[in-house]
C-alpha cells in the first residue's frame, strides 16, 4: 500500500487551521476570560479561597494567572485587528445575559410618553429606534456624561414641545433594573426642562 506525501500546502493549510483556532480561544476562552484581572492576585484573596475551596483553589489560580500573564497581554495585542472589522466577541452575553437593563423614559407633565421597549408606550419609537440614533440612546441611558446626552434631552423636550404645546415639564429619563427587567425599575440619572424657558439641566440628585 502506497500513501501520497502530503504537499507543503497541506502542512501550511494545517498550521493556519491551528493557528486560527488558538487565536480565536485565546481571544475568547471560555471560562477564563469571565476572570478579571486582579481576581486571586493578592496573598489575601488567595487565603480566602484556600479556606473556601480547599485544594481546588489552586486550580482557580493557575486559570487566573494564565488569564492576567498570558491571555490578556496576548487580547491586547492580537485583538485590535477584530476593531476594524467589528467581529470582536464575548462569551458573557451566552453566559447569563446582561446584569442589568437600561431603559429611556419621556415623561411630559405626569404622563409617561415613551419607554424603550415598550409597545404601549411607542411616542417618537422610530425615531428612537433608527440603527443611526439608538446608538446614541444607549449611550445615554449608560452614562449621563456620553458626548450625545444633552443634545439628545434636547431634541426630545423640543419634540414633545411640538407635539404638547400645553405642557409645562418634560423629564428624560434612564431607569434601570436588574436583568430581565421585570422587576423594580431605578432612576438613575436622567434631564429635565420647565417652561417658558425650556432649558435643559440634570436631574437632581443623580449622577
Amino acid at each position: 500500500m502506497t500513501t501520497t506525501p502530503t504537499t507543503w500546502r497541506q502542512h501550511l493549510r494545517a498550521v493556519a487551521v491551528l493557528t486560527a483556532g488558538f487565536t480565536l480561544l485565546m481571544l475568547g476562552m471560555p471560562g477564563v476570560s469571565f476572570i478579571k484581572r486582579g481576581t486571586y492576585k493578592g496573598a489575601k484573596q488567595r487565603a480566602e479561597a484556600l479556606e473556601r475551596m480547599g485544594v481546588l483553589a489552586h486550580l482557580a489560580f493557575a486559570a487566573a494567572d494564565f488569564n492576567r500573564d498570558w491571555r490578556i497581554p496576548f487580547e491586547h495585542k492580537v485583538g485590535r485587528v477584530q476593531r476594524p472589522f467589528r467581529i470582536s466577541q464575548t462569551f458573557h452575553l451566552y453566559r447569563d445575559g446582561p446584569s442589568k437593563v437600561r431603559r429611556l423614559e419621556v415623561w411630559a407633565d405626569d404622563r409617561l410618553l415613551h419607554r424603550s421597549g415598550d409597545e404601549e408606550e411607542p411616542w417618537r419609537d422610530a425615531q428612537l429606534r433608527n440603527r443611526r440614533f439608538r446608538p446614541i440612546v444607549e449611550a445615554s441611558v449608560r452614562k449621563a456624561t456620553s458626548p450625545n446626552a444633552h443634545s439628545m434631552a434636547r431634541w426630545i423636550v423640543g419634540e414633545v414641545q411640538e407635539h404638547y404645546p400645553t405642557v409645562s415639564r418634560v423629564e428624560v429619563r434612564a431607569v434601570w433594573s436588574r436583568f430581565p427587567g421585570t422587576g423594580e425599575q431605578t432612576l438613575h440619572h436622567g434631564w429635565y426642562a420647565d417652561a417658558p424657558h425650556w432649558t435643559v439641566y440634570r436631574l437632581p440628585d443623580t449622577p
